[in-house]
């Protein structure tokens, strides 16, 4: 931990990437209080230093309570851009309301979780449209053609779909 405090002496940003084989939640009681540490050392460096901490991770529960600012990426490219409270209360993408609601709701009171149908697309051969739009539940045939330019519903919140905001 040392290391990190010497490493951002100079720094203005810090990137923290989860393992790619699993979560920062999901690890047996001692990995989680080891997560909670590193959440922690994160955050006292953050501020201590003034720094921006770009957090990659699938753990929305941590974006939901450490992030101002969220970009949802989507087999490579980032489909949804704003603040937290943005993402969250209004998603525009339909990959970020597919994910809000894989996930448990905080209150207790939650329906059925759903999953997201379909499979993501092979690196080697991303369709020419949006890479979401196999499995996209509203998509056209505009979006298997064209990828879109963001689209701005409010002020500092994008997403690239054709229907967003609509």
């Amino acid at each position: 931990m040392r290391a990190l405090y010497m490493a951002a002496d100079d720094l203005s940003a810090l990137l923290a990437n989860e393992a790619p084989s699993s979560d920062w939640g999901s690890w047996a009681e001692e990995g989680k209080e080891t997560t909670r540490e590193w959440l922690r050392l994160l955050k006292e460096i953050q501020e201590q230093r003034n720094l921006s901490i770009i957090l990659i991770t699938h753990d929305l529960g941590i974006v939901a309570r450490l992030t101002q600012r969220v970009a949802v990426m989507y087999a490579g490219r980032i489909v949804e851009m704003g603040t937290t409270e943005q993402i969250f209360d209004n998603p525009l993408h339909p990959y970020t309301i597919g994910l809000l609601k894989t996930m448990p709701k905080i209150d207790g009171v939650s329906g059925r979780l759903e999953s997201i149908p379909g499979e993501p697309p092979d690196p080697a051969h991303f369709p020419p449209g949006c890479r979401f739009a196999p499995r996209c539940r509203w998509a056209t045939s505009v979006c298997l053609e064209a990828y879109p330019e963001p689209v701005e519903t409010e002020p500092a919140h994008y997403a690239h779909c054709w229907y967003a905001g609509k």
